[in-house]
């Protein structure tokens, strides 16, 4: 109704203050955001842009999913200032929720600051958005503890921290890792007198598959009724993380017909943890069948660890074809460390060890620091690939590169030489590791290993 009556009214009257305000309210409600800056920078053709103005385009923005709207909105704040004009709570109420948005704690954590300098406290609703931030997006350095540090703060000034403060705690450290941490304020909760909500229940669930802790998953799931918690669908994502050990898929496809029946429609996050179970099954098939319905069914791009789970279980069972198909996918996305561990296994047991050498590189080129299990699945390539040379090279270079080998090293390095003219060495490695782990090259294992035999027969 705003809308219509705005648009009618600019064609024949000059529109007021009053109008413009309500004109981007509703723009914002409808989603339109694109109209929302147009209005906002025709404004002063009309009236003086004023401290609404700039709240009312700032909040208006907010709930935008668009990183371009989200900055377009942190901008537009920051010039309130330099305008000679005083930002309010509701100055910060909008500029918080746009970091709730878009994870953007950084800002929120500076936001804090800027009120308590200039004399307007936190409250409660600032609080719970600054938290927010932290929630979700990346792991980051610092994000966890910031939103430890804002948690902490609110005793200090006298805010509840209910289950909306919980929340966004147990999430960060989620993301971060901090799984033992985020347990422990899980267990808080009740003792404090609060309720557990879905969110905090799913996150743990999350984290206990995550810890391998399968049948503590599964059985928080089972224990939600008895909670007062009515399981949503990622509830039922959680239990399906929860189901990837061998021959568990029979009960996450029970929580399937749960689901339906509970008239829970399939949803992203199920999908995809759907994915990452049948895979931990050895059911290729399904997992396939999962994830293309991620991308044509909900024409949605799946998630790094739905494609990385389908990688491994095609990588298992060398089917060259999928790996290939999901490694042109991801070609181009920004991979996590572990994802690029997956993708050169997966190219490796297929035998295309050109193709994950160049994950290798690219890996180094961005800036990401191999690990000893990038080591690993490398010389697995390698060996796939009837390349002993080049699994030696990598065993060498290792300890160069600062890289402390592992047992898995050694037994990759064994199925690598194992059937090539290195066959007999293969011993050596064997025997190496039976002294312990060592930074000794190839070469010096062998000669050792063998000078070791010679005296031992004498």
């Amino acid at each position: 109704m705003s809308i219509r009556i705005y648009e009618t009214a600019i064609q024949s009257v000059k529109p007021n203050r009053m109008l413009l305000l309500a004109a981007i309210d509703a723009y914002g409600r409808l989603g339109d955001y694109e109209k929302v800056i147009q209005t906002f920078e025709e404004y002063e053709t009309h009236a003086p842009r004023d401290l609404d103005a700039f709240n009312t385009t700032v909040l208006a923005l907010s709930k935008s999913n668009s990183a371009d709207h989200a900055a377009y909105a942190i901008n537009i704040f920051n010039e309130i200032e330099s305008l000679n004009l005083i930002p309010d709570i509701n100055s910060y109420y909008g500029a918080l929720q746009v970091c709730s948005t878009h994870a953007r704690w950084k800002d929120a954590l500076t936001f804090l600051k800027e009120m308590e300098e200039i004399g307007i406290p936190p409250d409660r609703t600032t609080m719970i958005l600054a938290l927010k931030s932290c929630s979700h997006g990346q792991k980051e350095v610092g994000k966890h503890q910031t939103a430890q540090l804002i948690f902490d703060s609110m005793e200090s000034k006298g805010i509840v921290r209910d289950e909306a403060a919980y929340e966004p705690l147990i999430l960060s450290l989620e993301i971060a890792g901090e799984w033992t941490p985020a347990i422990d304020k899980f267990n808080e909760i009740p003792k404090r007198g609060l309720m557990w909500t879905n969110g905090i229940y799913n996150s743990v669930m999350r984290m206990l598959s995550r810890m391998r802790l399968f049948d503590a998953g599964q059985d928080l799931f089972d224990k939600m009724p008895s909670t007062g918690l009515t399981p949503d669908a990622d509830s039922y994502a959680a239990l399906f993380l929860n189901c990837k050990r061998a021959a568990e898929f029979k009960r996450a496809e029970k929580g399937i017909e749960e689901a339906n029946k509970q008239g829970i429609e399939m949803s992203v996050s199920m999908l995809e943890a759907l994915c990452e179970c049948a895979s931990k099954n050895g059911l290729k098939d399904k997992a396939i069948e999962f994830l293309n319905e991620l991308r044509h069914g909900m024409k949605v791009t799946p998630s790094v660890s739905a494609y990385s789970a389908v990688l491994e279980v095609c990588g298992n069972l060398r089917d060259a074809e999928n790996v290939e198909l999901l490694y042109k996918e991801l070609n181009g996305q920004d991979l996590e460390p572990l994802a690029y561990d997956t993708l050169i296994y997966a190219l490796g047991r297929c035998g295309k060890v050109d193709e994950a050498k160049k994950v290798f590189s690219k890996m180094k080129s961005i800036g990401i620091t191999p690990k000893v299990s990038t080591y690993n699945m490398l010389i697995c390539a390698a060996g796939e690939s009837k390349e002993p040379q080049l699994a030696i090279d990598l065993f060498d270079a290792m300890p160069t590169e600062g890289i402390d080998r592992d047992h898995e090293t050694y037994a990759r390095m064994m199925e690598a030489l194992k059937g090539t003219k290195y066959d007999e060495d293969m011993f050596c490695v064997f025997k190496d590791l039976q002294n312990g782990l060592t930074t000794d090259t190839f070469k010096e294992i062998v000669k050792r290993q063998k000078v070791d035999t010679l005296e031992v027969g004498q």
